[in-house]
């Protein structure tokens, strides 16, 4: 649980933790179809 933060978009799993502004969820989109593009998925 994250007191305090609000608007923001949490996403916790085994290897990542990223907590952005619900704002930029354009942008959050744009880096997950890049990795997408040139990573593997497993870092999705």
């Amino acid at each position: 649980m994250l007191q305090g933060l609000e608007d923001y978009i949490v996403v916790d799993t085994d290897d990542v933790l990223m907590i952005c502004k619900k704002e930029k969820e354009q942008e959050i989109k744009n880096f997950v179809a890049e990795v997408k593009r040139n990573k593997d998925e497993k870092y999705l």
